[in-house]
């Protein structure tokens, strides 16, 4: 794993995460942090029902859950957290999902300039998933690099309880309402499904329900592994290499 001497070079910047229920521990926002500022000394930011156990150095503001509302789960937070006046200081935000793992040097990442870009899951999903499943989304918001998304934001909040309800997530709203964020270059895999449409379409176990057989492979050529689905990265043996570095026991 590659690192390198932090550095202020991007002070107008931050890095922001969510934290919200009981799906992922403190420890999951204390390692991000941690390699985080492995590259940059930005201020890193979390949003969270419950900033218990989480590092001081980490920035943390507090985010409302609402189980009580069917169809909501915490990743629709992510479209909340577009509105929020605490970011608005910042001229770019980068936000990274907690169940990644960041294994080499993201530099790329802190410097890359859009005004929205996300990440391409075509890149491994291919082609053919485009054109059987129109109606999905080719693309992941496990990492997401934006300016200002007010507009998503209040297209989101306008009719929030039927979003959650209609769409399958996030993503698939943005998707089906047709934002178009760029896409981020490829420095991202899955440790779920690979990076390359053959390891998706040939772990097809039933292609009409969409269901295949996991890869769960690690590629040292890539900067973050993502962990969408399970298993999380906390059940992976502790032998394992990307627990290892999650963990920051390499």
């Amino acid at each position: 794993m590659l690192t390198k001497q932090i550095t202020k070079k991007f002070s107008q910047n931050c890095v922001t995460c969510l934290k919200i229920g009981k799906s992922y521990s403190h420890e999951y926002v204390n390692n991000l942090y941690k390699a985080v500022r492995k590259y940059t000394d930005i201020d890193f930011i979390c949003f969270t029902d419950n900033s218990e156990g989480i590092i001081d150095d980490v920035i943390t503001y507090d985010i409302e859950s609402h189980w009580d509302v069917k169809g909501w789960w915490p990743a629709w937070s992510k479209l909340e957290m577009y509105g929020r006046d605490e970011l608005k200081k910042y001229d770019k935000k980068i936000f990274f999902d907690l169940d990644i793992v960041i294994q080499n040097d993201i530099t790329p990442i802190l410097e890359y300039e859009s005004d929205w870009a996300i990440i391409d899951t075509s890149l491994w999903k291919g082609e053919k998933y485009k054109k059987k499943y129109p109606e999905q989304a080719t693309w992941n918001s496990s990492c997401t690099i934006y300016k200002d998304l007010t507009n998503v934001y209040d297209s989101y909040i306008a009719d929030w309880h039927n979003h959650v309800t209609m769409y399958r997530g996030c993503d698939n709203f943005m998707w089906v309402k047709g934002f178009k964020p760029d896409y981020l270059p490829r420095w991202f895999y899955s440790y779920r499904e690979g990076w390359d449409p053959s390891h998706y379409w040939e772990n097809r176990v039933n292609i009409a329900l969409n269901i295949c057989r996991p890869r769960f492979k690690y590629n040292p050529d890539f900067l973050i592994c993502l962990f969408h689905q399970k298993p999380d990265v906390h059940e992976l043996d502790h032998d394992n290499i990307l627990y290892k570095i999650w963990n920051d026991s390499l």
